[in-house]
């Protein structure tokens, strides 16, 4: 059986989530793809971006 990791953090600096495992790659994928939507929301909400 083959496990999928994903996660993410900022180049240069320790992880602050531990990454998650999936069984199929289409939810690691939808994983990091919540994941960026969060970010983005988080940037817009703070007016870092529009």
């Amino acid at each position: 059986m083959t496990n999928y990791i994903a996660g993410w953090n900022v180049p240069g600096y320790l992880p602050e989530v531990e990454p998650a495992t999936f069984s199929t790659h289409s939810e690691a994928l939808d994983y990091i793809k919540d994941e960026i939507k969060k970010h983005i929301d988080l940037l817009i909400d703070s007016g870092q971006r529009e």
